[in-house]
């Protein structure tokens, strides 16, 4: 069974999907832009076992990067996510 849309419906369909594509793209490097600096920094963190040495200030960082991501996944307002990215 062959489906016929109508030209106009064909196309709002491939411009609607090609609007998604770009915003996940661009969401993508937004979210890298805000949080890259952060995580490398986790990481570094990690590795020099600062959780153990500091642990009451790695929790609070660590607090906010999680409240800083659920925000940023939630569509929150970006310069409250920086402020507490800040405080990571």
């Amino acid at each position: 069974m062959l489906i016929k849309f109508h030209p106009h419906t064909l196309i709002r369909c491939i411009t609607f999907a090609l609007v998604l594509i770009s915003t996940a793209a661009v969401g993508s490097e937004l979210k890298s832009s805000l949080f890259n600096e952060v995580d490398t920094a986790h990481e570094q963190a990690k590795q020099k076992s600062v959780n153990i040495l500091a642990p009451i200030s790695y929790s609070k960082a660590e607090k906010n990067y999680i409240k800083a991501d659920k925000r940023y996944t939630a569509g929150g307002d970006l310069s409250k996510i920086k402020k507490l990215l800040e405080n990571v």
